[in-house]
């Protein structure tokens, strides 16, 4: 029996070895630089954003980024599973929230509700050990980089809003809508989004506001990496899974730091995530909208993705 225990201890440790190490060669240095942070009023219309959401992303200013570290990726289910069998980590007992088919507005549309009966082990949706891992809070992803900077000779983090934003935007289109422009019919080669697909699964017609007009081949999570970089070589930044930050929510980004750095007041109770996800609709889908959540709230379409200070 003591034997048997050992070699658990040992197979958990060379499991967390293992993960600090892949996480260590996942990672891109992203270049500093100055670009506008936000959405104007005309790629807000232009993306038929509604006007409820319209002042999250204003007003657009100028910002400075030091160069950083980004993963290519979000993190994995794979990924986290290591960290859950190493640490016993709870998927806490309120459950996830999940999609409800309900009647809006005279059409059908999807809801999402709390269901205790869901966790990252059980989205409500088959996964692959890599898909990026769904049922996640702000407080487990900063648990998960806990337990990885203990392994690791390098220190994670979650990436700043800027940091999100200057990433995602890409090199050669920092002013559109998307890191491919600012089309919407090129979307499904590029991201996991609110497709033909999605709305076929949730019975939804293909001509509901706001279904992407393409087919990505998904109607839930794809594995990371299953669709086109933006000119950095990262991967899913739109689409997939919202991903989580650094910074304490604001309703708009009137005191916002301009140096790249994470917004440490505000509302944080809740935190901002980026990106959009495999459910978003087309307003959502956007380098510059941002959204926020309760830190310990869990939703199956957040995820989250590593960041780091550039490593010498």
């Amino acid at each position: 029996m003591y034997r048997w225990t050992a070699c658990l201890v040992v197979l958990f440790a060379l499991t967390a070895q293992a993960a600090a190490q892949n996480r260590d060669s996942d990672m891109v240095r992203i270049p500093g630089g100055t670009f506008t942070m936000g959405t104007s009023e005309a790629q807000d219309s232009q993306q038929n954003l509604p006007s409820d959401y319209q002042g999250w992303s204003k007003p657009q200013h100028t910002v400075t980024v030091q160069s950083f570290m980004m993963a290519k990726t979000p993190v994995t289910r794979g990924q986290y599973a290591a960290f859950v069998a190493a640490t016993g980590a709870s998927s806490g007992s309120s459950g996830c929230y999940g999609p409800k088919i309900v009647q809006q507005n005279g059409q059908q549309w999807v809801n999402w509700v709390q269901d205790p009966s869901l966790n990252w082990q059980n989205p409500g949706f088959t996964q692959t050990d890599n898909d990026p891992v769904v049922c996640v809070s702000y407080n487990d992803a900063m648990a998960y980089i806990a337990w990885l900077n203990a392994r690791s000779e390098h220190t994670y983090r979650l990436p700043t809003e800027a940091e999100w934003e200057y990433a995602a935007r890409g090199k050669a289109n920092q002013t559109a809508a998307h890191f491919w422009g600012d089309d919407l019919a090129s979307a499904c080669q590029y991201a996991n989004v609110a497709g033909t697909d999605f709305a076929t699964a949730y019975q939804l017609s293909t001509s509901t506001d706001g279904i992407f007009s393409c087919s990505d081949g998904f109607a839930y999570t794809a594995p990371v990496a299953s669709f086109q970089p933006n000119d950095y070589g990262l991967y899913d930044m739109l689409g997939n899974v919202w991903q989580w930050t650094a910074d304490c929510w604001n309703t708009d980004y009137s005191n916002s730091p301009t140096d790249g750095t994470a917004a440490t007041t505000g509302i944080c109770q809740q935190h901002a995530l980026r990106g959009g996800s495999w459910s978003s609709s087309t307003w959502f889908v956007q380098s510059g909208y941002r959204n926020g959540n309760g830190v310990g709230d869990r939703d199956t379409f957040n995820g989250f993705r590593l960041a780091s200070s550039v490593w010498n």
